[in-house]
């Protein structure tokens, strides 16, 4: 089957009115990755689910700034993220590809996340409190329709990066860009395409 094909996603990460759309990016933090192994789901839903799959592209460990992509009907006052991206080098992306063993997620709590393979038992222990999980509490302290925010658990040091999935609920594909030198620039989840 032929993989499907990316938007364009220099212009959704522009700043500025696209039809009767306006687009707003936003760098929210940096998530750290130790091991450089990335896994992208619903961090209510796949978190405590034993054997998490990283994607197959692997990169050096350190601490990687996130992107939030954020699109808004000029008639409208509810924000919405349609892209998210998770930038590993800054180099022009000359190739786009899907991951043949996770080539997204499904979304069955309106959010999504990126975090570092070695991260998520340390925010499978803390999903664990329920509705006092510090990862509920920063992700619903706000009613806003486009939510992001970088969660470090202070005792470990470890991160995750939360946010609003689109228009909610839904399958979303994780897109891994490759420089031309085939290294990873960057991977970026997508929830909406403006041209759509």
């Amino acid at each position: 089957m032929a993989q499907p094909s990316p938007p364009n996603f220099d212009r959704i990460f522009t700043d500025g009115v696209t039809g009767s759309f306006l687009i707003s990016v936003e760098e929210i933090g940096k998530l750290g990755l130790p091991s450089g192994r990335v896994f992208a789901c619903d961090p209510f839903m796949e978190l405590d689910q034993d054997g998490p799959v990283a994607f197959g592209a692997i990169v050096a460990p350190g601490s990687y700034p996130v992107h939030v992509a954020r699109v808004q009907r000029l008639d409208s006052p509810y924000p919405r993220v349609v892209a998210v991206k998770l930038a590993i080098a800054d180099e022009p992306v000359t190739a786009w590809e899907l991951d043949t063993e996770r080539p997204g997620y499904g979304v069955d709590a309106g959010a999504g996340c990126f975090i570092d393979l070695d991260s998520v038992a340390v925010f499978n222990r803390l999903h664990q409190a329920g509705d006092e999980s510090p990862v509920r509490r920063i992700f619903r302290s706000t009613t806003s329709t486009a939510r992001a925010s970088i969660v470090t658990n202070a005792t470990s040091g470890h991160s995750m990066a939360i946010f609003s999935t689109g228009l909610g609920d839904g399958y979303y594909p994780t897109w891994i860009g490759r420089s031309a030198s085939r290294q990873v620039a960057c991977f970026i989840t997508q929830f909406l395409d403006p041209d759509a």
